[in-house]
């Protein structure tokens, strides 16, 4: 009987990795883009830039080949904003450069927000992913994952929790 469900469970585990495997290489738009700006996001919460230029890099990367091939369903975005996204793609490529590049944590958050203004635009023109949050006192909005406690990426530590949902 033991022998039975560790076999069944081992078929099961093999037929389910090439569908996973699938899923994340298969990732469209925001959800493709996302746990690279999440990894900073996070960072900069914890007023670290402790490894931020490789998912920085990563991020880069990512936008440059949805350039190369972009469609609505690679940008995650209706076909009628399509135009807008592909708009947008230059200005989120130099500002993930920027920060790939960036040194001390003030600079890494200036050009982190400088790679938020053009995908809190997309999010938008996708009508889902990542909510919107704001921060009232810096006045400048970043993008984390629905569900989660506000983690404010320019104040860190000494402000994480200002802020608020604009967008969800």
């Amino acid at each position: 009987m033991r022998r039975t469900k560790l076999l069944i469970l081992t078929v099961a585990s093999l037929l389910l990795a090439p569908t996973l495997a699938a899923t994340a290489a298969d990732a469209a738009g925001m959800d493709a883009l996302m746990p690279h700006y999440e990894a900073i996001r996070a960072q900069l919460v914890q007023d670290s830039i402790e490894g931020v230029a490789e998912p920085a890099k990563k991020l880069r990367e990512a936008l440059e080949a949805l350039r190369a091939d972009l469609s609505a369903e690679s940008a995650g975005v209706p076909a009628d904003k399509l135009a807008e996204v592909e708009s947008l793609l230059p200005e989120a490529i130099e500002a993930a450069k920027k920060l790939e590049k960036a040194e001390g944590i003030e600079p890494v958050r200036g050009a982190f927000y400088e790679l938020t203004k053009p995908l809190v635009r997309w999010r938008q023109a996708s009508g889902s992913g990542p909510v919107v949050a704001y921060c009232p006192m810096k006045k400048q909005s970043w993008l984390q994952p629905d569900g989660e406690s506000i983690g404010n990426p320019y104040y860190g530590q000494m402000m994480a929790t200002c802020g608020e949902i604009v967008e969800g």
